[in-house]
């Protein structure tokens, strides 16, 4: 009897899991006509295993009938587990379909790969005080917004892949969310691509919204997301049911005049008008080139300005390790490696594109001839247009 007991009591720890897995979403409510039925499922699926062990306590069952009726209810669950993992697969290539959200975990891999091969670089900016005060999952600044801004190339994107990095490690997890803009990119350039990347990360780490999303998938006629009405009601129901977000939209100078300024007051209203019980809740870092525009759209918000003196140990760290390979691959001196790695430094002004694409050609080259005329002052590059 001890053995049924025991079963009994671990069906009554899954049922009380589940549930208060799913009471403690802050929009069950709402939730709740989109996701009850299979719910419903689940319950009754531990239910009725509950029974049986009742059935099995009452007639005093002798250990071989224990044991097959743990056969039959292995069955049964393993049976309902299929069933239940064949639906969910098939309601999340149904919402993702239609959804059709850009790949932004490539360039996320790929920027985390670029940093890796350029140990340290962009750390200043987790000591900086304005971003420690929007970053602090506590006691950030009301309202947690922040413009991170400077010059084409100083490294704003490596930046932003930074913060998602360190966002995704604190404990407890909150939900982290990303967009690169990329201009001309239609898939990259809008309010739509943008809402709609947003909606499938939501999804991929809030599984317990799939039901509810499939539902508007489903009464929305569209094969592909397109309703600026459903965008808007999906983007603020995933929100208001979110426990706590960073979001990090690089780039948005990226996009049209129209599209930046619809991201961006879009993104300032989430934030700033969360309750004032709850002002943390949400966070959003914005990235962009300091012009007239985004002055405009990030007017009042806490600023952080890339200067040249932010970036200038990881632009001098990074020259110095081309110049290591340089030197390497045409074996030219140490002092020559120095003297072109500080050249390169001090040529590119704090704009870290400059500087690969210097190194890019400097590399490029097969003889120390060769490279004492790519390093000729009438030849050298003085701008991202001459590389």
């Amino acid at each position: 009897m001890i053995k049924v007991l025991s079963l009994m009591y671990e069906d009554i720890l899954k049922f009380h899991r589940i549930a208060i897995q799913y009471f403690q979403q802050r929009l069950w409510k709402q939730l709740w006509h989109a996701t009850w039925k299979t719910q419903q499922s689940r319950f009754s699926n531990i239910i009725s295993g509950m029974a049986r062990h009742r059935a099995l306590i009452e007639s005093q069952a002798g250990l071989v009938q224990i044991a097959d009726s743990q056969e039959a209810r292995r069955l049964v669950d393993d049976r309902h587990n299929a069933e239940m993992q064949y639906e969910s697969l098939r309601r999340s290539r149904t919402v993702f379909n239609w959804l059709r959200a850009p790949d932004v975990d490539g360039n996320q891999y790929n920027l985390t790969q670029t940093r890796a091969g350029n140990p340290g670089t962009g750390r200043w900016l987790l000591d900086n005080q304005a971003f420690k005060d929007w970053f602090d999952p506590n006691y950030p600044k009301i309202p947690p917004l922040l413009w991170l801004n400077g010059i084409p190339g100083a490294g704003k994107t490596v930046l932003a892949s930074l913060t998602i990095e360190e966002a995704r490690k604190l404990t407890p997890k909150p939900t982290v969310l990303f967009f690169y803009c990329k201009h001309g990119d239609p898939e990259r350039n809008s309010f739509l691509a943008l809402a709609r990347s947003l909606l499938a990360q939501i999804l991929e780490q809030d599984q317990n919204l799939l039901l509810y999303f499939y539902q508007e998938c489903c009464n929305s006629k569209e094969a592909v997301l397109t309703s600026p009405e459903k965008v808007n009601k999906l983007l603020d129901f995933a929100f208001r049911n979110c426990k706590s977000a960073y979001i990090i939209i690089d780039g948005l100078d990226e996009c049209e005049r129209e599209q930046r300024k619809s991201i961006a007051q879009w993104f300032r209203t989430l934030v700033e008008s969360l309750p004032i019980t709850e002002p943390w809740r949400l966070r959003c870092l914005f990235t962009s080139q300091n012009d007239s525009l985004a002055r405009k759209d990030f007017n009042e918000i806490t600023s952080l300005t890339i200067g040249p003196d932010d970036i200038k140990n990881d632009l001098q760290g990074f020259c110095r390790r081309e110049a290591d390979q340089l030197r390497a691959s045409l074996y030219i001196s140490e002092d020559m490696a120095d003297s072109i790695a500080a050249t390169v430094a001090q040529q590119a002004g704090g704009m870290f594109l400059l500087a690969e694409l210097i190194w890019l050609n400097l590399s490029a080259q097969t003889t120390i001839v060769g490279l004492e005329q790519e390093l000729d002052p009438n030849i050298f590059p003085s701008g991202v247009n001459d590389a």
